[in-house]
């Protein structure tokens, strides 16, 4: 839910009098989280954090990975989202994003298929003066290596769960 620009001057006003959060929170009925986030960013930018953002600034791959990068480094979601005035789950997003497919996953998905097309147009130049049939087994060749890759990729991914559900379980064995 977005907050009105008068409600949260008057968060401000009643947190600068002396109301404790909680009580800012009953009063207005939100909860504690929302106005200690409010308290923060008029902390942080003074008035302009009254002000509607702007919507839907384009951020290229390179901005998100530096911000990816914060985050993998230590500093917390919450203090770089008000630091660069990004919203929490954009960056949220942007991380695990990362996490998920590396680099290419901060990318746009027409970027991606832009440069995947590309490549397919420079593999196309490359076998254009052979015949279809030595294609054909280069293409065969190609494809057997990246199922042998997709089979890699798999076992790897499912000896990592092994190792993340074996470190759960030790962690609860030894919290009982």
């Amino acid at each position: 839910m977005k907050l009105d620009k008068s409600i949260k001057k008057k968060i401000v006003n009643f947190y600068k009098k002396g109301m404790i959060k909680s009580q800012i929170s009953l009063k207005f009925g939100l909860s504690e989280s929302t106005v200690t986030n409010v308290i923060e960013k008029y902390n942080a930018f003074g008035k302009t954090s009254f002000e509607p953002r702007k919507n839907s600034t384009h951020k290229s791959p390179e901005f998100k990975h530096l911000i990816v990068l914060r985050v993998l480094n230590g500093e917390t979601i919450q203090d770089i989202s008000i630091q660069e005035k990004i919203s929490y789950c954009a960056i949220r997003s942007w991380v695990m994003k990362y996490q998920e497919l590396g680099y290419n996953g901060l990318m746009k998905k027409s970027r991606i298929k832009k440069i995947l097309r590309r490549e397919l147009l420079t593999n196309n130049e490359k076998y254009k003066n052979i015949d279809s049939e030595q294609r054909c087994k280069i293409y065969e060749e190609q494809i057997r290596i990246l199922w042998m890759e997709n089979d890699i990729l798999k076992k790897s991914i499912a000896l990592a769960e092994k190792v993340k559900a074996k470190k759960k379980s030790i962690n609860t064995d030894l919290k009982s």
